[in-house]
């Protein structure tokens, strides 16, 4: 196609059809020349590397911030504490070649300074530091920061005996190469409404609100429900509690454990304040009805027999006298444990309306497989999970082992919990920790080296939490939400069809940003409140990363300015910024695990993104920087208007696709003119691709695989698309060309056949 583009003239190509790949903005734009930027500075496994680099960062902060240890020694009678101070990381010994060779791990070293201090009876102070304690070693991802490769050009990738064309972002351990699959999940922190599922609760209810409350990640979450019976009846069921319980008993003890009023105080007033907000119950005798029957079935338990009628219904028996502790303990710190204290009656209040609006029909019931309310966990994330639940048991051990030697420094160094557990989960796949949660089998997986191609396609490969045994068929269909994050026809065929899916060329994994920039810029703009009283609860709501924190008036005016921030580099580019007119909501996430990908950004109906930007540009991150590209996520991308072309923009649009050759993934795009052939056969071709013999890697003389299979005599594709210089398909390619010669049975084309 390359060849072919540059025979044409230059009205030709803006004459181009679609179907020749073509985007009529090239000529003027140079499209080619950003996505050339891309590939350049980000690569296929960017979003592997950078969420693995912010694990690192983030395990020097969980071992900085631990609590000290405290002992005491019988003894002498005295105390000694041991606190973390400076942690580091070191690079390994060996190269990757040599890992590969001697059948080792590649992993990083995390070390630290111990301080001891001891206390005598006489409260006499001695503090000793020791240097360079070696706490673990975790296996690092080449291609990262900490990696002999991290940073190298081709000739001197060679020089350390790898490939040329190797952009790392898988691991080796016990020197075989593995890399870790993305896992999709459900969104924590995210209110959903639909119809039950489960059968149970299908034969006894007709709607049901829920969210899955998390604070720290790898923590258990908690789980809030609000059911709706036939007879409009509104139950709420708690974690701790062996049953449900009316809504209005709920509610009442919340404001009341909260401050919001006082336990012996009618709050039939405030209950419905929080429900209905402004609306006219008069004239609205569906909602009137719902709310007669949520604050009349609660009548006996709105006062100070609430407590007893919650902690009754505890799954453990609690003493009378101890019921108000234990409601008081599970209000604040076992429900929605994302959400402030002063502000979970109103959060309460808003699940309860979003059940009612959903089961009236005056708004959508929420959609399990769209995007927007899913999650995908990446390296650095999964690998952050295990890392804080084995060092839990670390410091366990050590503290243990301390008791009895308490002045022992060595047995930080001669704990290796984290390390042999961690090297266990990436050898055997299961992930997870033993006795504590449930273990998921195949998530660490042997790198496929057939082709380069397939490797490739393996780093970007992501699997949902469905079970392939399952016969439910919406989870495997090809969602709308799926456009241009996953490939729309690369995944396999059988009973993992639609469970695994894999990346579009541009498809990127967020990798979390803190809140703090946010809320620091919230509170300078003057049409933000923070406060959530009785007398905004109504108004338009902020939510970031599904928390409550504030409400508007102005909704318009306050998401226009948080872009322009975003876009002047204030907030972060992974930042999501949307507001849904249908449920007065504006809507901020920067957490981690959204799918997203970048688009040009338009304002006043033209591109942000000049001709002369795009040629003049040196790198990717200056085009997000100046403000030309923006990465969208699937929440964001809901309320945005998209244009296809570069030279067709669309009135109002918010963005516009950068090219088409970025919807596709890798084997995909390797096909030519795949737009023109039938659906099944670009997905046939993206399996046939990775089956397909040629050099898998340029340094397999040098090498020592169980099982490789190398292609003397490939040749390079005469007709590829021009994607496929990005997937090294020129200088590793796989197949040959087939040559066919087709003769008449006499010989002569002229003569009779």
């Amino acid at each position: 196609m390359e060849t072919f583009q540059q025979q044409l003239t230059l009205d030709e190509i803006k004459q181009a059809p679609q179907e020749l790949g073509l985007s009529p903005g090239d000529t003027n734009l140079k499209v080619w020349n950003v996505i050339d930027l891309y590939f350049r500075e980000r690569g296929l496994v960017f979003h592997k590397k950078e969420p693995y680099d912010l694990f690192l960062e983030e395990v020097k902060e969980i071992i900085r911030t631990t609590s000290p240890i405290v002992v005491e020694d019988r003894k002498s009678q005295s105390v000694y504490q041991y606190s973390f101070g400076n942690v580091s990381l070191i690079s390994p010994s060996i190269t990757p070649q040599e890992a590969r060779l001697r059948n080792m791990d590649y992993t990083v070293s995390v070390v630290a300074t111990v301080i001891q201090t001891f206390t005598t009876t006489l409260k006499n102070t001695t503090q000793k530091v020791f240097h360079n304690q070696k706490i673990c070693e975790l296996p690092l991802m080449l291609g990262t920061t900490y990696c002999h490769t991290y940073g190298k050009s081709a000739q001197e990738r060679i020089d350390l005996g790898e490939c040329f064309e190797d952009i790392g972002g898988y691991f080796l351990i016990n020197g075989k190469e593995r890399v870790i699959v993305d896992q999709e999940r459900t969104e924590y922190n995210r209110i959903q409404v639909r119809v039950p599922q489960k059968p149970t609760e299908k034969k006894n209810y007709i709607m049901m609100a829920e969210i899955r409350s998390v604070v720290v990640r790898g923590s258990k979450p908690a789980f809030t429900k609000i059911l709706m019976e036939p007879s409009l009846n509104v139950i709420c069921q708690l974690p701790g509690l062996k049953e449900p319980i009316q809504l209005g008993t709920i509610l009442h003890a919340y404001g009341a454990i909260c401050g919001t009023w006082d336990i012996d105080s009618d709050s039939s007033a405030q209950i419905q304040r929080m429900i209905v907000g402004d609306d006219d119950l008069s004239s609205d005798f569906e909602l009137s009805e719902i709310i007669e029957t949520i604050l009349y079935n609660s009548r006996s338990y709105r006062n100070a027999s609430c407590i007893d009628q919650i902690g009754s219904l505890s799954n453990a028996s609690v003493a009378k006298d101890q019921r108000s502790e234990f409601v008081t303990q599970l209000i604040r710190n076992e429900t929605l444990l994302h959400v402030p204290i002063e502000v979970k009656p109103f959060f309460m209040g808003y699940m309860t309306r979003r059940l009612i609006m959903v089961h009236l029909g005056r708004q959508k019931e929420d959609d399990r497989d769209h995007f927007a309310n899913k999650r995908v966990d990446t390296d650095g994330k999964l690998l952050e999970d295990l890392f804080r639940g084995f060092f839990a048991r670390y410091i366990e051990n050590v503290t243990e082992k301390l008791a009895s030697h308490p002045t022992n420094v060595n047995l930080f160094e001669r704990e290796f919990v984290i390390t042999q557990e961690i090297h266990g989960c990436m050898s055997k796949g299961n992930w997870g920790i033993q006795k504590v949660g449930y273990q998921k089998v195949g998530v660490s997986q042997i790198l496929t080296r057939l082709n380069y191609a397939n490797a490739l396609s393996h780093m970007r490969r992501v699997t949902s939490n469905r079970s392939t045994e399952s016969r439910a068929l919406r989870p495997r269909y090809l969602h709308g939400s799926q456009w241009g994050v996953f490939d729309p026809a690369e995944t396999p065929e059988g009973p993992n069809a639609g469970i695994l899916k894999n990346l579009s060329v541009a498809g990127h994994i967020t990798s979390g940003t803190s809140e703090t920039p946010i809320v620091t810029a919230l509170e300078k703009i003057g049409e933000f409140e923070s406060k959530i009283s009785f007398l905004n609860c109504t108004a338009p709501k902020v939510f970031l990363n599904g928390n409550w924190i504030g409400t508007t008036e102005k909704p318009g005016i306050l998401l226009a300015k948080l872009r322009q921030l975003r876009s002047q580099g204030v907030l972060h580019y992974d930042t999501s910024i949307s507001y849904k007119a249908s449920d007065r909501e504006l809507v901020i996430y920067c957490d981690a695990g959204r799918c997203s990908r970048p688009l040009f950004v338009v304002k006043n109906n033209k591109l942000v993104i000049t001709p002369e930007i795009s040629v003049g540009a040196e790198s990717w991150h200056e085009l997000i920087k100046n403000g030309c590209i923006q990465y969208v996520d699937t929440t964001e991308e809901q309320t945005s208007l998209i244009s296809t072309w570069s030279n067709d923009i669309m009135p109002k649009s918010n963005y516009c696709e950068i090219h088409p050759a970025l919807l596709l993934g890798v084997c995909c795009s390797i096909i030519p003119w795949p737009n023109c052939n039938q659906g099944p056969r670009n997905a046939y071709s993206s399996n046939m691709t990775k089956q397909s013999i040629g050099v898998f890697c340029s340094n397999f003389l040098q090498r020592f695989d169980t099982s490789a299979y190398i292609l003397h005599y490939p040749q390079r594709p005469l007709c590829v698309p021009r994607m496929g210089q990005y997937f090294g398909y020129n200088t590793l390619p796989c197949g040959i060309n087939a040559i066919v010669a087709i003769m008449c049975y006499t010989g002569s084309i002229q003569g009779p056949c």
